[in-house]
């Protein structure tokens, strides 16, 4: 079925989930962080699957600290006025995620890239680097090109092979598109491990954290 053709529940293919739980598969006490909104069939499936401990952080929500400088500014401002410096100042020591250094196994990033601006996507990626422990992977997705489909999508795990998109009512810009190598060229420190372009328009990416170098 066409993404154009898309209605609520429509279930597409996924090749990155495979990957992703089966880079996980063995490790003990696995922590995942998921960046999208709490969906119950992901917490089953990574609970089933994986019997991991979920963390779930819905960055989208949060405009106030991921969006633009300007839309930062605007809507930090409108809250509590104050000298626009400051309050950029405020807005950029807010962009972190809740969790410690080195601390996540795996983190789950659907489309979150796609709503970002340049400066918020480089200090985005820079924490899920950061979150990641040594040997971690994430899974990533990214408009590939212009969707069909340009409102915000929640991301269900039907299995390892399938997901279901579900239009979300909320208002948001268009999303983005990204190169991959300027995609990718974000995350530094972390190596790819697969890249998939899908029929949907949308490309997975898994990377992972390189273990230390023996001394």
């Amino acid at each position: 079925m066409a993404l154009g053709a898309a209605n609520l529940g429509d279930v597409f293919a996924t090749l990155g989930v495979s990957k992703f739980v089966g880079a996980l598969d063995g490790r003990v006490s696995v922590v995942v962080l998921d960046l999208g909104q709490a969906v119950g069939a992901n917490v089953m499936f990574l609970g089933g699957r994986l019997g991991c401990k979920l963390y779930v952080q819905d960055v989208l929500s949060n405009p106030e600290t991921w969006w633009s400088d300007k839309e930062n500014q605007q809507h930090s401002g409108s809250l509590d006025g104050g000298n626009s410096v400051e309050v950029g100042r405020r807005s950029l020591e807010k962009r972190r995620l809740n969790n410690l250094t080195n601390s996540v196994d795996g983190v789950l990033c659907w489309d979150v890239f796609d709503y970002l601006s340049d400066e918020s996507a480089e200090i985005f990626a820079s924490e899920v680097v950061r979150v990641l422990k040594p040997g971690g992977v994430t899974l990533l997705c990214h408009g590939a090109e212009t969707r069909r489909l340009s409102g915000r999508m929640r991301y269900e795990i039907v299995d390892e092979m399938r997901l279901r998109y579900r239009p979300l009512a909320t208002e948001r810009p268009a999303p983005r598109v990204w190169h991959s190598r300027a995609f990718v060229g974000l995350f530094d420190g972390l190596a790819v491990s697969n890249s998939f372009l899908l029929v949907t328009g949308m490309r997975e990416v898994v990377l992972r954290k390189p273990l230390p170098r023996p001394a």
